[in-house]
């Protein structure tokens, strides 16, 4: 079997972050030969196969 890594991120203390992110990451650890690893900032990019990018805070800068 082939083994992926996957990484979900950045996780940063948002509840979207453990909702989404560290409670797919924990129940897709292990399944399928799928190997999970959470990082916590875009400094430096984890090694993995698909980077999942959980919640990205957008500012608007055009408007209110």
């Amino acid at each position: 079997m082939i083994k992926k890594t996957f990484a979900f991120g950045p996780m940063v203390g948002l509840p979207a972050t453990e909702w989404v992110g560290r409670d797919v990451g924990k129940f897709l650890d292990g399944c399928h030969g799928i190997e999970v690893i959470f990082f916590d900032n875009f400094q430096v990019l984890p090694s993995a196969d698909a980077i999942f990018v959980v919640m990205r805070v957008i500012i608007n800068r055009f408007g209110p």
